[in-house]
């Protein structure tokens, strides 16, 4: 695991393109630890990324016991991280996925998030998400299904309840529909779900794949209007919780410059390792801040130098260019992860020289 020990810079977010630039912790696997969250955000800060989204799979009061309150020491530590967040100018988004278990039309069930929320608001949390993805798509409940239409029509309907109880507390709302991708997924539930709710809310897209290969302009462009508003990107780069023994260092690229003039902003779904991610990170920062003439190769390099000092990430350079390749690009150390493959023996002995 890497970990940041040289100078740090500060980067400023006001000229980006972008209305924002964060993070979200919402992958699978063992989430951040509370000092790996301080940590992550005390990053961002020092180099203009603006949002954190709280949102990791398997902390179970986010997901699968959604309704349960946070308690004791876990407040305390959202607390801590509110604080931090607010001295480092980045914005802190609580986000929870109830799509699993809730039933739309029931009451209780709206008053268990509605209570949820509001404990957070209490901590000093102004922005919320609410989060569908890879959730059931069908209506499991029979008084759903005699309530309502169809999924995008329930959605709709807890999505505009929640957003007029948040605008009593002029907190904001982000959602993530339950299609998010390009390559599969119900167009017409996007339709009717970006037809219902208000514009105001920002829906998160991944982009044409759910790890994708590329992401451009006339994608998003697409996107938007079937959704009736600019993409949010939830960039699943560099996420490797689908291969967690393969660590993502290469820079943000096949990004189109020109996405700040249709998204909403750009959110990179990061690795488990949270240091290590830092390096590919701060290259997303660069690449925000000026993506018309942004350089990935050059980009790596000056955030190694910035992360660990010069001599460090000269030593760091092999491997950063080894770790380097990106999921759908084959990797050095594939075949011993990966059958099928004959294991590149003297590749790989060259590459650590």
């Amino acid at each position: 695991v890497l970990v940041a020990g040289g100078a740090c810079t500060s980067t400023s977010s006001e000229s980006t393109p972008f209305r924002q630039v964060g993070v979200i912790e919402g992958f699978y696997g063992k989430p951040w630890s509370h000092q790996d969250r301080l940590d992550m955000i005390e990053f961002m800060g020092e180099h203009g990324l603006t949002h954190y989204y709280y949102a990791p799979k398997d902390d179970p009061l986010h997901r699968e016991l959604w309704k349960e309150p946070y308690t004791g020491d876990a407040l305390k530590r959202f607390q801590e991280l509110i604080r931090v967040a607010r001295q480092s100018g980045v914005q802190l988004v609580f986000a929870i996925s109830p799509g699993h278990s809730i039933r739309y039309s029931d009451d209780s069930d709206f008053i268990a998030l509605a209570e949820k929320l509001d404990a957070m608001e209490e901590l000093g949390v102004r922005q919320f998400a609410l989060l569908f993805d890879d959730a059931p798509t069908a209506l499991d409940d029979a008084s759903d299904r005699q309530r309502f239409n169809s999924t995008a029509a329930a959605q709709a309907f807890l999505i505009n309840r929640t957003r007029a109880h948040l605008l009593g507390t002029r907190a904001d709302l982000v959602v993530c529909p339950s299609t998010y991708t390009d390559a599969w997924g119900d167009q017409e539930y996007l339709r009717e779900l970006g037809g219902t709710v208000p514009e105001d809310v920002p829906f998160f897209w991944t982009g044409s794949d759910v790890v994708a290969p590329e992401i451009d302009s006339v994608q998003a462009f697409s996107w938007s209007r079937v959704t009736r508003r600019a993409p949010l990107i939830w960039d699943n780069y560099p996420a490797n919780d689908f291969a967690p023994w393969r660590v993502f260092l290469g820079p943000w690229k096949k990004r189109d410059p020109l996405l700040g003039e249709v998204a909403a902003g750009i959110v990179s779904n990061p690795m488990n390792q949270v240091h290590a991610s830092m390096l590919p990170l701060l290259t997303l920062a660069e690449y925000a801040q000026d993506p018309q003439n942004y350089e990935p190769e050059v980009a790596v390099m000056a955030a190694a130098e910035t992360l660990y000092g010069s001599s460090v990430s000269r030593q760091l350079e092999p491997f950063i260019e080894i770790y380097s390749p990106w999921v759908w690009d084959e990797q050095l150390f594939d075949p011993l992860f990966v059958p099928g493959n004959k294991v590149p023996v003297v590749e790989i002995e060259q590459g650590l020289e």
